[in-house]
């Protein structure tokens, strides 16, 4: 079967929603997201710049894995330290599971940026640009008349 974009998406929702440790999960970009609709800690997912390369496709979801914190910062370390131990769950669960899922993460290094930032509310945690490889078969068949 075909995978799409919907189905990396679908997939990274449903992990999130199965995840003990993570309450919310919205797509799109986070700087437009109402953060009434977030309940901590939160899987953020934005697309990125993606890629066509003969028979793979690469998509770029940008995952930010988000925990609030205190108004003096004090759980910083604590906050670090969790949502960095999630997003390496995330890229575990779909590195090599092809089999499962019908694409996988990149194989290639995963780059982690720490992040603080006071929307309406203070969070901070991690961000990663994840790449995720899909089977792209080129068959003029599947373009639709």
């Amino acid at each position: 079967m075909k995978k799409t974009y919907n189905n990396v998406i679908t997939a990274l929702e449903t992990f999130a929603a199965n995840h003990k440790q993570l309450n919310s999960v919205l797509h799109g970009d986070l700087w437009q997201m109402s953060t009434s609709d977030i309940v901590y800690p939160h899987m953020q997912l934005t697309p990125s710049i993606s890629n066509i390369n003969g028979r793979e496709m690469e998509l770029n979801i940008q995952i930010g894995i988000l925990d609030i914190l205190q108004e003096d910062n004090s759980n910083l370390k604590d906050v670090l330290s969790d949502t960095l131990q999630i997003m390496n769950d995330v890229i575990t669960e779909f590195f090599d599971n092809e089999a499962e899922y019908g694409f996988v993460a990149s194989e290639s290094g995963v780059s982690l940026e720490p992040f603080v930032q006071a929307f309406d509310d203070n969070v901070g945690g991690f961000f990663a640009e994840v790449k995720f490889i899909i089977e792209n078969r080129l068959n003029k068949c599947e373009i639709p008349n």
